[in-house]
């Protein structure tokens, strides 16, 4: 015979049942009311300053809650060849303000007080590819016509802001470019002057490097080093009459 405790605890049990099963049903039509994860794109590897996106650089990933979906793109068109202003790590969502605009090269990432400025240079196609925007580099000149030419850096870390190829050199290792570096305006005037007297190369510093400070030879040095000895000599032969003596300029 069934005690009124042993029909408690069955009621009991039954209603625990119906609720769970109500959950589990309420969960399920949630599930299938759910809407598509919003995906956006990310990077597959690390992408310095410079790089050009290709279809392998990037993917699409579901977001996270912390993405800004505002400020990301959802398709792959929308960055492919575009340039990259500030560095992504793989995996990470690429922001707009991370891709460069089609004016930022020559305006708006030209540091203030500076000057983009185009500096012909022979070079290997290999050192071409690798001038990308961001890429810091030193500037050797050598001064031509002379019997003894002393190499002399006249810029150290300065900022290339685009490279491109103009044409064949006579030397078919090389290829006449154009390497557009953001110069304060007493530089233009140095690495102009320097074009003018000799030639000019370039050394590539690695990419992350600790920044340095930037250097530039004053224009005056190398006028300094042209002006011939007779105009440099500290003191000069001086003739009165038949007395002859050295007077210190």
């Amino acid at each position: 015979m069934i005690t009124g405790t042993q029909r408690f605890i069955f009621l009991v049990s039954i209603t625990c049942a119906a609720v769970a099963f109500l959950i589990i049903v309420n969960t399920f039509n949630n599930l299938q009311r759910a809407p598509e994860a919003v995906r956006i794109i990310k990077a597959t590897r690390d992408l310095k300053v410079g790089e050009t996106l290709t279809e392998t650089d990037v993917r699409l990933a579901p977001a996270l809650k912390t993405d800004n979906l505002s400020a990301t793109y959802k398709h792959g068109e929308d960055v492919l060849g575009r340039v990259v202003r500030n560095p992504i790590r793989r995996n990470d969502s690429v922001y707009e303000t991370d891709l460069a605009d089609s004016t930022d090269f020559l305006l708006g990432l030209i540091p203030e007080g500076y000057r983009a400025f185009s500096v012909p240079f022979d070079l290997p196609p290999e050192t071409i590819d690798i001038l990308a925007f961001g890429t810091r580099v030193d500037v050797i000149f050598s001064e031509t016509n002379v019997e003894q030419s002393i190499p002399r850096v006249i810029m150290e870390n300065a900022l290339v802001m685009k490279a491109y190829i103009e044409g064949k050199t006579n030397n078919d290792r090389n290829l006449r470019a154009f390497v557009t570096l953001a110069l304060p305006p007493k530089a233009v005037e140095t690495i102009t002057y320097a074009s003018q007297k000799g030639k000019l190369d370039l050394v590539i510093r690695p990419h992350g490097e600790k920044a340095g400070s930037e250097f530039y030879l004053p224009v005056q040095d190398l006028l300094r080093h042209d002006l011939p000895m007779a105009v440099r000599q500290k003191e000069i032969e001086l003739i009165q009459g038949v007395k002859k003596t050295m007077v210190e300029l």
